[in-house]
């Protein structure tokens, strides 16, 4: 099982394909049938990974960390989070990210 991954500020896609990444090694890389505006790779020639847009053209998340994605957050100057920690849903705190998961909880069992 993978584990996604994502960054701490919001880029636009625009930004991560725009070039700027190549002075470190890192480049798209086009598979046909696969490369989508919402769904793209970038790769170091060795390593690689899939970046998910959303649907705003804000770089969104990953699966499994590498080096591209560190350098990616050192240029953008930000942080990795993993879909584990709260931030990766928009969350603060610890507190607030159990707080909701307890009201949908809560929610789904009325409904059921």
């Amino acid at each position: 099982m993978s584990t996604y991954y994502s960054l701490i500020k919001k880029i636009p896609g625009d930004d991560v394909f725009d070039g700027r990444l190549e002075e470190f090694g890192i480049r798209e890389h086009i598979v046909p049938d696969q490369t989508t505006n919402t769904y793209r790779c970038l790769t170091d020639g060795r390593d690689y990974v899939w970046v998910r847009l959303d649907d705003a053209g804000f770089f969104w998340s990953v699966r499994g960390i590498s080096k591209i994605l560190w350098t990616v957050a050192d240029v953008f100057e930000t942080d990795i989070v993993s879909e584990h920690q709260p931030q990766f849903w928009g969350f603060d705190t610890q507190e607030e990210w159990d707080a909701a998961m307890e009201q949908m909880a809560k929610e789904s069992e009325e409904k059921f």
